[in-house]
């Protein structure tokens, strides 16, 4: 009867270490580039921007990938993250990399890298959704009503 026991116990702790090594994953991303896979941190990433079917990746280190994924794949790649938010049909942003919003004629994002990207009037929303904001001071939605 022991013997039985001491399988059972054998098996659940295969079973675990099985399970952790398919469902644990680092909060890293990896992208086959030529014959490689580079590792990105995705906090570490500023924006991304489409080229056709390739995606241009821009990191804070002042490093640029081009990497063989069409801008939706990268997006995503990149849903875990709420941070990265499609600003318009080429450009995926980090919010947390976002300096300031020009609202001019055009909307841009101003990003760390002093880069200007355009906000189309459709995603403008969606954008606005991820901030808190005086008007949400104003309509009650502050949260800890500060």
């Amino acid at each position: 009867m022991k013997r039985t026991n001491h399988k059972s116990e054998d098996m659940k702790e295969n079973d675990l270490k099985f399970f952790a090594s398919d469902t644990m994953k680092l909060p890293l991303i990896a992208i086959a580039q030529q014959k490689k896979y580079i590792i990105l941190s995705p906090p570490e990433i500023i924006y991304c921007g489409a080229e056709g079917s390739y995606t241009h990746v821009y990191m804070s280190s002042g490093e640029a990938f081009l990497v063989s994924l069409k801008l939706k794949t990268m997006s995503e790649l990149l849903q875990m993250w709420p941070e990265f938010v499609r600003i318009h049909h080429s450009y995926l942003i980090n919010v947390n990399m976002l300096k300031h919003i020009e609202t001019g004629d055009g909307w841009q994002a101003c990003m760390v890298n002093s880069q200007l990207l355009p906000v189309s009037n459709s995603r403008r929303p969606l954008l606005m959704s991820v901030f808190h904001t005086e008007r949400d001071q104003r309509d009650g939605k502050g949260g800890d009503g500060a």
